[in-house]
């Protein structure tokens, strides 16, 4: 299985949509909530689930970051 990645810059747009809104064409389910990183009028991704989810997935971002080596000082 081949994977498929989105690329956007760390400029890209960040918004939430809470359960019952939409995005797009499609309705967020009650209790869930949309997190949409990018353009949503070009290409964006959706990460959804519940607040803790979401709230665990948002911790894993500083981790992730920190690994970029810093430059000699």
């Amino acid at each position: 299985m081949s994977h498929r990645y989105e690329w956007t810059d760390a400029n890209a747009d960040v918004r939430l949509v809470p359960g019952g809104g939409v995005v797009g064409q499609d309705s967020v389910e009650a209790g869930a909530y949309a997190l949409i990183l990018g353009d949503p009028n070009g290409t964006a991704l959706v990460v959804t689930g519940t607040d803790g989810e979401l709230r665990m997935w948002a911790d894993s971002v500083p981790n992730a970051v920190r690994m970029i080596p810093r430059p000699p000082t």
